[in-house]
């Protein structure tokens, strides 16, 4: 049921992930991620392509390939072999879902983007006597920084901007692991994959299907909200109005592929952003299921004096919002159902939908813009 959850209702997925590009901003700043990210992208496209190589050793920008985030955001990352032919054919799909929705595609430019920006960063930094400060909550001391260094200078080298490490063949094994694991560990951090910030029930075959799709934004809590409060810099701040403009341009997007008119009150825009981007985590999340169980009565819109509801939350019924995908549209289904079933005068336009999100791949953002295109 995880694997077909997935199949049709997170096409449009990567288009709710366009916030990532401003995490890398959040991360490394305006300046380093234009200068030693974007620039050497646009300009020096052979040496980016070697420094993200390197990256790829460690797992990093590598989605295409494994379907990292797709699989975790989605709980559908079971390894186990289904005993069905149905069970076998949902899951190999969903495998490749990620693919279809070009969501391993934009997870894997992102992160390599961002490992070329960093590596850039720190060992520019490290070639001027600078130790970054994060370094060390990734695990390298100044000393071990310092030999990672000297190592670039033996076997690596900086062309046009980029730094090549060549850390394949650095002398002290001990310190390519080392920088491996701390690419990988903030690759992840920026560009969120999802941990061990989710709840133990949620690792049940239950709770996995009551909070699916819910993984992301319990990792942004941790990740990205309580992170900015601690960073306090201007990064934090500048990454903070990027995420939520970044938010406002997939509201934007997202109502047009869906063939809804956007807003013009610009408080509904900002509440928007602020809901798409995964900016304040947990409490977005919690105060939209409270818009939607209340019927916007209760929350944060209706004391901002605004009736638009969540247009996240727009498609879900709340039964989907309170008890997840799964059981969620079992309920919301039989109702439609048995409404087509007695009686065509009865079934509402709610109905309708219902009934379509069954349907695998049908809110897919081509096929949903084709159908706009059609219109």
């Amino acid at each position: 049921t995880r694997d077909l959850n997935y199949l049709r209702l997170l096409g449009g997925v990567t288009v709710s992930s366009l916030p990532d590009a401003a995490r890398i901003l959040m991360a490394e700043g305006f300046v380093k991620t234009f200068s030693k990210g974007l620039g050497p992208l646009a300009t020096n496209t052979k040496q980016f392509k070697l420094a993200a190589s390197e990256a790829k050793r460690y797992g990093i920008g590598t989605d295409v390939l494994m379907s990292g985030k797709s699989e975790v955001i989605a709980d559908v990352g079971d390894y186990t072999q289904g005993g069905t032919m149905i069970e076998r054919g949902l899951s190999g799909a969903a495998n490749k879902f990620g693919r279809i929705n070009f969501l391993d595609y934009w997870t894997s430019g992102m992160k390599q983007l961002h490992a070329v920006t960093m590596q850039t960063s720190i060992f520019d930094g490290l070639s001027k006597g600078k130790f970054d400060k994060r370094l060390a909550r990734l695990g390298i001391d100044e000393q071990s920084a310092k030999d990672m260094m000297a190592q670039v200078r033996k076997h690596g080298k900086n062309e046009d901007g980029v730094w090549i490490t060549n850390a394949k063949n650095w002398d002290r094994p001990d310190l390519e692991r080392m920088w491996g694991a701390a690419m990988r560990k903030e690759s992840d951090r920026v560009i969120i994959i999802p941990g061990q910030e989710k709840p133990l029930f949620m690792s049940s075959e239950l709770g996995k299907s009551i909070g699916q799709f819910r993984s992301f934004i319990l990792s942004a809590t941790q990740r990205v909200l309580v992170a900015g409060v601690q960073g306090q810099d201007h990064n934090a701040m500048g990454g903070m109005i990027s995420l939520v403009g970044m938010g406002m341009f997939s509201y934007y997007l997202k109502q047009n592929i869906a063939g809804r008119e956007t807003s013009d009150d610009p408080a509904d825009w900002i509440l928007e952003g602020i809901d798409r981007s995964g900016a304040t985590g947990i409490i977005a999340e919690l105060n939209t299921t409270i818009e939607k169980i209340s019927g916007n009565a209760v929350g944060v819109r209706s004391l901002l004096g605004s009736s638009a509801p969540a247009s996240r939350m727009v498609s879900r019924s709340v039964s989907e919002t309170l008890l997840g995908p799964t059981l969620g549209s079992f309920l919301s289904t039989t109702v439609a159902a048995a409404n087509a079933l007695t009686s065509s005068d009865q079934m509402t336009d709610a109905d309708v939908r219902a009934l379509r999100r069954l349907v695998p791949l049908q809110n897919l953002s081509v096929i949903r813009g084709i159908e706009r295109l059609a219109e």
